[in-house]
């Protein structure tokens, strides 16, 4: 029995440690309009994502992109999404075909998901993170549903009716 559960715990961490890869290199890419902005729905999964206002009326949008985490980002009546799907599992199995296991951080540390939100905004906020901290600075918001599973959320000088 000790021998299954230790054989079983071995390829969970094997699986663990293999869920990203660090050779494919992250690019930075940007997104912004002047469009009005009601709604901001955001769905993440392993970066730190920061709301703050932006300099002027324009929501721009800067995140970083890999074959692994490819992400969905549209502004339709009003309404702001962007999605991260994360493919981690997809690039297991090709290293793995390959014979090769790498040890890697699922979060991606020093690389931000950062909203820059237009000053009038007053909108709805609805934000998701799976393992990633959470910062909402300087927003005027008319409601909040804010969700992190392996993070913290700090608001600064942020109000929500």
């Amino acid at each position: 029995m000790k021998k299954i559960f230790a054989v079983i715990l071995s390829a969970a961490l094997t699986l663990a440690l293999c869920a990203c890869q660090k050779d494919d290199p992250y690019e930075k890419e940007t997104f912004s309009s002047n469009d009005i902005v009601t709604e901001i729905d955001v769905t993440e999964r392993h970066s730190e994502v920061e709301l703050r206002p932006s300099e002027n009326e324009t929501l721009k949008v800067e995140y970083y992109t890999n074959k692994y985490d490819e992400y969905s980002v549209s502004l339709k009546d009003g309404v702001f999404k962007l999605e991260c799907s994360c493919s981690h599992n997809s690039g297991f199995i090709d290293n793995l075909k390959e014979g090769r296991l790498s040890a890697v951080s699922i979060e991606k540390k020093g690389l931000p998901t950062i909203i820059y939100v237009p000053r009038s905004f007053g909108g709805d906020l609805k934000l998701y993170n799976n393992a990633g901290s959470i910062t909402v600075n300087g927003l005027n918001l008319n409601s909040a549903e804010i969700s992190d599973n392996a993070g913290s959320v700090i608001l600064k000088n942020a109000t929500a009716n």
